[in-house]
């Protein structure tokens, strides 16, 4: 069984997750994302990643640069962490899941919801200090658990537009089925990202896929076009 690991190698790092017997090769590779010392996953072969050592949390690193190699993780989950990032952030982090995922890998979100959040408003069923807290303020409870140092503030607020138009290298965007815990059932919905998968194994990659040939596929247009201005505007001269 493993430990709390610190991850000092970069990306691209391997570790060994939970229950990793020869038996469990079969099985699913998961991450859970922010899981904050708790295990909502139960099946699988699972790594839970943490930017603090935890009881249960096996990796030590940062959602920004997750320490796996490309497409290697057949399923993420994210319960109660996306809303504690800034929307720049958020879909950051969104992005650098989608590079460890699998083609026609899932990654499964819980976050608290616009839609959920509005109408539990407008219905009167929440408070409109609690509407205000959930969309930007902050509320004490974590830094009163376990010896924690931070406050749980909440910068953003999701729905599936969000999802599927700001983070289009996702193929499908859906909201889909899941309990709520008993102490948020009104604001909390799950949504499932997954993965667009490739025809054949040398199919292209998309030019999102990482930053650097983001940067290179974005410069290359750019050139494109600027060349392209510069030839609209330029004056042609006429042989006589």
């Amino acid at each position: 069984m493993l430990g709390s690991l610190s991850n000092n190698s970069g990306r691209g790092g391997e570790f060994t997750p939970r229950n990793s017997h020869p038996s469990l090769k079969h099985l699913p590779l998961r991450l859970e994302l922010g899981s904050g010392g708790k295990r909502y996953i139960r099946r699988g072969r699972i790594f839970r990643i943490d930017l603090r050592p935890a009881p249960f949390v096996d990796v030590v690193a940062d959602l920004n640069a997750l320490p796996f190699r490309s497409e290697k993780i057949d399923e993420c989950f994210s319960i109660g962490v996306m809303e504690h990032f800034s929307e720049r952030q958020a879909r950051h982090i969104l992005l650098e899941i989608h590079r460890v995922l699998k083609p026609g890998g899932r990654c499964r979100i819980v976050t608290t919801s616009l839609k959920s959040l509005a109408t539990a408003y407008l219905s009167e069923r929440i408070s409109l200090s609690r509407a205000l807290s959930t969309l930007y303020g902050y509320d004490p409870l974590v830094s009163r658990q376990k010896g924690y140092d931070y406050t749980n503030r909440h910068f953003m607020i999701f729905d599936r537009e969000w999802f599927h138009t700001l983070v289009p290298p996702y193929k499908r965007v859906a909201e889909i089925a899941f309990s709520p815990p008993a102490h948020s059932p009104l604001l909390l919905r799950a949504f499932e990202l997954t993965k667009e998968k490739r025809d054949g194994p040398h199919a292209k990659v998309a030019p999102w896929e990482n930053a650097s040939s983001f940067t290179r596929f974005f410069n290359n247009a750019l050139d494109a076009f600027q060349r392209r201005l510069r030839a609209l505007i330029t004056p042609r001269t006429r042989t006589p």
